[in-house]
């Protein structure tokens, strides 16, 4: 055999190789091996019936299904995180088959979450209409009004929520050189609080008494609440 028959003959054997390795390894081989089935519906408000737009779907396979976390979350973040359009329709593509799903439907504020079990039928499309009941955020500041008296550099405010649905808040100041908000922003769940700590830092302070205020704005609700900060001489 000559030299170019031998040439000739390696370049046919590697692209071969080439095609057989492809076709065992197609990307859209091995999703059709997990993903084939679809999940669609509708969220509507359980009140009016009027779509719910902008509502986030999270479909979660149940982790025992997986041998290990680095496959479950590999698998779940093809499907994980969806919305519903201005109609309040949805559709994800790609779920795998043969077990129960929780599906979470949330849109907050204004509705309570709801959790639903499904079953992944194969190739077929499972059709998920959810209706969302209403939820209200209450919104509590306390205390309104900081004295730091004496020596004092540290206290609390609490931000609770006795409502039904979660809020977002954010403190904004415009004196960041002589106290501070920790945490400054964050998000509360119904039924429970957040402490948030202010800290005054008194050799910053030219001239006593010194006075400023925290602006606590609640960005999914519109509403603000203002806390007063009064430091008076050190001893």
């Amino acid at each position: 055999m000559s030299a170019l028959q031998q040439i000739r003959v390696i370049h046919a054997v590697l692209l071969l190789s080439g095609i057989l390795w492809a076709s065992g390894c197609n990307p859209d081989q091995d999703q059709e091996q997990y993903f084939n089935g679809n999940v669609e519906g509708k969220i509507t408000d359980a009140a009016t019936g009027q779509p719910v737009a902008d509502a986030y779907i999270q479909v979660e396979p149940p982790w025992h299904d997986y041998a290990n976390a680095e496959e479950y979350f590999l698998m779940n973040y093809n499907y994980f995180d969806y919305a519903s359009d201005d109609s309040g329709q949805y559709l994800i593509r790609n779920v795998p088959e043969g077990s129960m799903y929780s599906v979470a439907i949330t849109k907050w504020p204004g509705y309570n979450q709801k959790v639903i079990r499904i079953e992944s039928e194969g190739k077929k499309t499972v059709r998920v209409d959810v209706s969302l009941d209403s939820a209200d955020a209450e919104i509590s500041v306390a205390p309104i009004s900081l004295e730091f008296a004496g020596d004092q550099e540290k206290t609390t405010v609490t931000i609770g929520n006795t409502g039904t649905t979660p809020f977002y808040w954010e403190c904004v100041y415009e004196d960041w050189s002589w106290f501070q908000a920790d945490p400054e922003l964050g998000i509360v769940n119904p039924f429970s609080s957040t402490l948030v700590s202010v800290y005054v830092y008194r050799e910053n302070i030219t001239e006593f008494p010194a006075e400023s205020a925290i602006t606590i704005n609640f960005p999914s609700t519109g509403e603000t609440r203002v806390v007063r900060i009064d430091v008076a001489v050190g001893q």
